[in-house]
């Protein structure tokens, strides 16, 4: 008896189990073919919000065909946020929001058109990866440039940035100096303090002077006392004040016999207010009591008086 319903129990079992086998599977979603991004009516979309940003941004170069150059090292740097139908230079600056960047755009164009974008990587290695996504028709190509060119290769791209007619574009390459060394930092600093229009511009060359506190900084930053802009000049005035120290002084004595402003020259007397008393500063303190401005004056003399 007992027999019998353990083998109907089987057959039962083996009826449901052949059923189950036949009903067909469902299909799971190919995910490995879904595209890492799409342009539609210069609208980017990226798809795989997971995947690295490195093989999103070179996918996206492809399509919109400018190219890209990598320099150090995005490691497993992932997508941030949702892109949906962004304006393709929106969605660019989104996509590459948590690392340093910088746009380059096309001149021969009349609308705003990218031709390159620059992204600066984690990590002190001076090596370079490109990858060029025009035309393109073809696959991206990988190249490891030479180390001992490397510094070089990033001062011609940030020198071709800084030519840019668009103020983020040359303020974004200022912010990527770092990448150089001093020398070659200092020399792309005095050529924008000297030739750049924007104020702004030269008045962020004179912050990064300041940041590197050396000797042969200062010598490029006291240029810019000479700058045609009042607020520049005033600029570098607080800079030296902060970090040129005993060389600071007779620069800011100059500044109070040649000065024509009446606001750099107060800021000259309030610099030199703030450095060590010492018999120089004295003697262009009671200058500054001779000024023809009378609150000049009066805050010459105020400082002298505190100081005795």
């Amino acid at each position: 008896m007992n027999n019998k319903h353990c083998l109907a129990d089987f057959i039962a079992c083996f009826f449901i189990v052949s059923l189950l086998l036949a009903k067909p599977a469902v299909a799971a979603p190919d995910i490995a073919h879904e595209p890492l991004a799409s342009i539609h009516e210069s609208l980017l979309t990226v798809h795989q919000n997971n995947a690295e940003l490195a093989d999103v941004l070179f996918a996206v170069a492809q399509q919109a065909g400018f190219a890209v150059t990598v320099y150090g090292e995005l490691g497993q740097t992932q997508t941030p946020g949702q892109i949906v139908d962004m304006p393709l230079e929106q969605g660019v600056r989104a996509l590459l929001d948590k690392v340093n960047f910088m746009l380059v755009y096309d001149s021969a164009f009349t609308e705003r058109r990218i031709s390159a974008v620059r992204v600066f990587g984690s990590g002190s290695t001076k090596s370079t990866a490109t990858r060029h996504a025009s035309p393109p028709e073809h696959q991206p190509v990988h190249q490891s440039a030479p180390t001992d060119s490397a510094d070089s290769m990033i001062q011609r791209e940030l020198l071709q940035a800084l030519q840019e007619p668009d103020l983020a574009s040359r303020l974004s390459a200022l912010n990527q100096l770092y990448q150089l060394p001093d020398p070659e930092a200092l020399t792309v600093l005095a050529q924008v303090l000297q030739q750049d229009a924007d104020y702004q511009v030269r008045a962020r060359s004179v912050e990064l002077l300041a940041a590197m506190d050396s000797a042969a900084a200062i010598d490029v930053l006291q240029t810019g006392l000479g700058d045609a802009d009042a607020r520049l000049r005033i600029d570098t005035i607080n800079m030296l004040g902060f970090v040129a120290g005993e060389r600071a002084v007779p620069l800011l004595g100059q500044v109070l016999f040649n000065e024509a402003d009446r606001n750099v020259r107060a800021q000259a007397v309030a610099t030199l207010a703030m450095q060590p008393r010492s018999e120089a500063v004295d003697g262009f303190l009671q200058v500054a009591v001779q000024d023809r401005d009378r609150s000049i004056r009066e805050f010459a003399m105020i400082n002298l008086m505190a100081a005795n």
